[in-house]
């Protein structure tokens, strides 16, 4: 018997064994538990089978104690254990229990079924019928013990009957001279008060060994689900399978399942779910409304799994679950009594049951399905028909009692005809508006079924129009609001709403990057009460268009009246404060960066494309305050959580991997990123990709993995708008590249390139003031002075920055080889430019100080390790052998045999070079080591990935970068 199981799903054989004896009553007696993992495969049975030998060969012990979940993999356990105790000369006795039967489970499993007809169980002589009976049981395994070992195995003993439980509370005990051993498994779904006594009966009272099957571990499901797609899942998969809390053969019936129906795709050696599919258009929405993800429907055979679970329950149990699955993932018990027309009393036996069961869960003022993947097979397991009615009555019941009317329309979606009746359009119109503020999505989803629901000429048609695109510029896809704006202009539209629709064409345009003309701002007739609109909308516009064009805008209308719209002044506040910044005029920017976002934080009504914490964040982290911007962006994150705006939802993750970067976190910075820029990419954001493609750049660089630096400075290069920060970083990044590579005529081009432009210099010395001590060392004596001028000025311009400070005196020291300035200015707020600074503090003692030279090259080591520029520390460390000191940079980890994680760090960072395509002297060059060392690792490498070449090391380091 085999069931779906919801709850903590323990699973057979990865072994972790923890050994506790307890005393009993008996000399002897003793338990040992263990734990083993539900995998698949010779080398995992491995634990488990070893456990189970020890037990057949040396009878250590005489019982066995299997437990855990249904589909955990029990059964499978004891069918190896008999066929391992089979092949030991042992007669096997097995049988399943199923309840309530005669024979008892016992005897059909001895093979002694020839019994009196059904003896009665009440009356005087029942305890000394069913007495009899063990006994006669005992008899049966005795002999049988005597022809050779027996080992008896029962499945399932919580479905035991009474005979035969009886009979496992003392045969164990009765029989321990015997050559008897007992496997018995029992599931662990349910509290079942009599298994459970009967196996701390016999932990007490013989020899006996626990094994509890675990759940598969997060690698382990990715292992199971690789082997049934034949390639690598990818994270919306895995992330859908870990509703299943580790359950092998509910992953496998659920991945099969969609296997079987073409709902899993393989794309480039990666295991895709294929979109909504066969998901209906409405359950999507439902499912985006209790902000789920939208996956297919479940296949069917993963459902039968769910019936199966759902039969072991009374009929008015499941009818109870059902309805539930209709109201969603999370409800109230009075609504589901509403359905049925009854008190709440009259549910308390069926909730309670689906709560034993594990089925359900309470929450502060409700009751919840334990996962929403439960939630959803429940749901879809309901007859078509029935699910249809039962929508369209909850629907009901929400309108009668004013519930809300987002919900209601959803469940009228699902329970309607399509007929588009007066009602159901009506409803629509409202439910939109509702979502629109807080679930944009939503919003959008309704809309559109509403304008199938229309015709041009009905009266909701227009306003279903205008929310369409305004709720698809806020949730995105941009290109989408675009479409559906611009063939709403091409009708007939009333004023107020053609002014909305154009706002929203302009905001989608700016934002997917596509500003290319200016935009006219309308006049107070024209545009009515969009005026407010329409003027950030322009001014944005402005801003990633034509930044001149954007200040002057914005100093108008800072300096107009102060009954400006604050939305239009916040807006005019960020314009104004990047143009100060850009001039060089740092404490005016920020000032200014501040006091908008100080302004919208009391604007209550503030337009959600405003972002006003953006611009102050990335000021705080160029300056050094990277925990003040953390807390910015931690709130400008809960604000589109909050209002829904998933057109904007990839922007904090941007900003979260900058300041991660300034605060030595790397590899956080580098996830941020790359989330950052799947989610922008999935609504067609873009005017913000230049700072991911900037932030890849600087980690790749740091790390010493040129060829992706490469690859992200040519998107860098291509980002829109080209604002000019995103010139001048554009440009120092190609130089630092360039001196990578050790191509000094390339670093000079970009270095002259740099300076020709001075607004561009100080853009950069404003964002990296570390950089003017590294653009000091390039170039001529001409872009030197320039460099050390614009460092000057602006540290003079900008007094009470000591970062600020800090870089003039370290220009000053390189060109000027004066070490004792750059020692009394303060350091660097990061690490990384901590270690520039100790770095160059090092060479200007070189050659009359090496004692000092050294101190400064172990600080900027140190510098380097913590922040996790490898290729600067490998730098370092050549410098450090070079004045004949050596310094060990591995770190004693323990690590398996073989494979990618039984690489070193360096080894990681030589097997990466050489996949893309380096030979070994240009491994060498990279890591400053010599070419000799470098094949030695090379050696290594291929021993532990069992590869023979560098196209088999590229092949599977690209697996492995997946």
């Amino acid at each position: 018997m085999s069931s779906l199981s919801w709850g903590r799903i323990p699973s057979p054989y990865r072994e972790s064994t923890t050994g506790k004896q307890h005393s009993g009553p008996e000399p002897g007696a003793g338990v040992e538990h263990r734990s083993v993992g539900a995998r698949s495969g010779p080398r995992e049975q491995h634990g488990a089978l070893d456990t189970l030998d020890d037990v057949l060969t040396h009878r250590q012990h005489r019982v066995v104690l299997l437990e855990g979940a249904r589909g955990a993999g029990k059964s499978h356990v004891l069918t190896r254990g008999r066929e391992l105790a089979t092949e030991k000369g042992y007669q096997v006795a097995h049988h399943a229990c199923e309840g309530i039967e005669y024979p008892p489970a016992l005897f059909s499993a001895l093979g002694h079924t020839t019994l009196p007809s059904t003896p009665g169980f009440a009356g005087t002589d029942a305890a000394h019928t069913r007495m009899l009976l063990v006994e006669r049981a005992g008899s049966v395994a005795e002999h049988l013990s005597t022809q050779k070992p027996l080992l008896v195995s029962l499945d399932d003993v919580q479905f035991a009957d009474q005979i035969s439980m009886l009979a496992l509370r003392t045969l164990p005990r009765q029989l321990r001279g015997k050559s008897v051993v007992w496997m018995l498994t029992r599931c662990t779904d349910r509290e079942e008060r009599s298994t459970r006594r009967l196996y701390e009966l016999l932990e007490r009272s013989v020899d006996t060994v626990r094994l509890t099957i675990e759940p598969l571990s997060p690698s382990e499901v990715a292992d199971l689900a690789r082997a049934l797609c034949q390639a690598r899942p990818e994270r919306d998969l895995l992330s859908h399978l870990e509703a299943l809390d580790g359950n092998p053969r509910n992953i496998t019936e659920l991945v099969n399942g969609y296997l079987d129906e073409g709902k899993i795709r393989t794309e480039n050696g990666l295991a895709h779910l294929t979109e909504s599919g066969e998901q209906d258009r409405t359950s999507a929405l439902a499912m985006r409304l209790h902000g789920l993800p939208v996956r297919p429907a479940l296949p069917r055979r993963f459902l039968n799994l769910v019936e199966e679970q759902l039969g072991t329950l009374s009929r008015r149990t499941r009818l109870v679950l059902q309805v539930a699955a209709v109201l969603g993932p999370t409800f109230r018990p009075d609504d589901i009594t509403g359905v049925l027309g009854e008190p709440s009393a009259g549910i308390i036996t069926e909730v309670q049951e689906a709560l034993d069961s594990g089925l359900l869960v309470t929450t502060a003022q409700a009751l919840a399905f334990r996962s929403d993947l439960l939630w959803q097979s429940v749901l879809e397991s309901l007859p078509t028909p029935l699910r249809t009615a039962l929508h369209r009555q909850v629907a009901d019941a929400h309108l009668a009692h004013g519930g809300p009317v987002t919900e209601a329309a959803i469940h009228l979606l699902q329970g309607t005809s399509r007929d588009g009746t007066a009602t159901t359009r009506g409803v629509l119109v409202r439910a939109a508006r509702e979502a629109l503020s807080s679930s944009p999505a939503v919003a959008a989803e309704l809309a559109q079924c509403g304008l199938e629901l229309t015709q041009s000429g009905d009266p909701e048609h227009t306003e279903l129009t205008t929310v369409a695109v305004d709720a698809l510029t806020r949730a995105g896809p941009l290109a989408e609001a675009v479409s559906t704006a611009r063939a709403a202009l091409t009708r007939s539209l009333p004023p107020s709403a053609e002014a909305e629709v154009r706002y929203c064409l302009s905001v989608a345009e700016t934002l997917g990057g596509h500003a290319t003309e200016a935009q006219e701002e309308p006049d107070e007739r024209t545009a009515g009460e969009h005026l407010e609109k329409f003027r950030v909308s322009a001014l944005q516009r402005e801003f990633f268009r034509d930044r001149d064009a954007a200040t002057k805008r914005a100093d108008e209308l800072l300096n107009s009246p102060s009954d400006t719209e604050p939305t239009v002044r916040v807006t005019a506040m960020q314009v104004r404060a990047q143009a100060h910044w850009e001039a060089g005029e740092l404490h005016a920017g920020l000032h200014l960066a501040r006091e908008a976002a100080e302004l919208a934080r009391h604007t209550p009504d503030l337009l959600w494309h405003t972002c006003p914490r953006l611009p102050l964040v990335l000021m705080l982290v160029h300056l050094g305050d990277p925990a003040e911007a953390e807390e910015l962006v931690t709130a400008q994150h809960h604000d589109i959580d909050r209002r829904g705006t998933r057109t904007l939802a990839g922007v904090p993750h941007l900003l979260k991997a900058r300041t991660a970067l300034v605060t030595d976190r790397l590899g956080q910075a580098l996830v941020e990123a790359e989330t950052g820029l799947a989610k922008t990419a999935q609504v067609g954001l873009s005017v913000h990709d230049a700072l991911a493609w900037d932030t890849l750049t600087t980690i790749a660089l740091r790390r010493g993995e040129l060829a992706r630096a490469n690859e992200t400075l040519t998107r860098l290069e291509t980002s829109t708008p080209a604002d000019t920060v995103v010139r001048a970083r554009h440009r120092w990044l190609r130089a630092e590249l360039a001196l990578a590579h050790d191509d000094t005529e390339a670093a000079n081009t970009a270095v002259h390139a740099l300076l020709d432009h001075p607004a561009h210099c100080r853009a950069l010395l404003s964002t990296e003031p570390v950089a003017g001590a590294r653009l000091a060392r390039l170039g001529d004596e001409r872009a030197r002075t320039a460099v050390a001028t614009a460092c000057r000025r602006l540290a003079e311009d900008n007094p009470g920055f000591p970062v600020l400070a800090t870089a003039a005196a370290h220009v000053r020291a390189v060109l000027d080889h004066e070490p004792e300035t750059l020692e009394r200015a303060e350091p660097y707020p990061d690490s990384w430019s901590r270690g520039v600074r100790a770095e160059d503090l090092a060479a200007l003692w070189e050659g009359t100080d090496e004692t000092r030279a050294v101190e400064y090259l172990d600080q900027a080591l140190a510098d380097y390790d913590s922040h996790g520029a490898e290729r600067d520390a490998a730098r370092v460390r050549r410098r450090l052998r070079q004045l004949g000191v050596r310094r060990r940079h591995w770190r004693c980890t323990k690590r398996p045999a073989n494979g990618w994680d039984s690489l070193t760090e360096t080894e990681s960072s030589v097997a990466t070079l050489v996949a893309q395509g380096l030979t070994n002297r240009q491994v060498a060059k990279q890591m400053f080591l010599s070419p000799h060392t470098i094949g030695f690792h090379l050696r290594q490498i291929f021993r532990k990935l069992g590869v023979r070449s560098r196209i088999e090391l590229a092949r599977d380091w690209g697996h492995a970068r997946d």
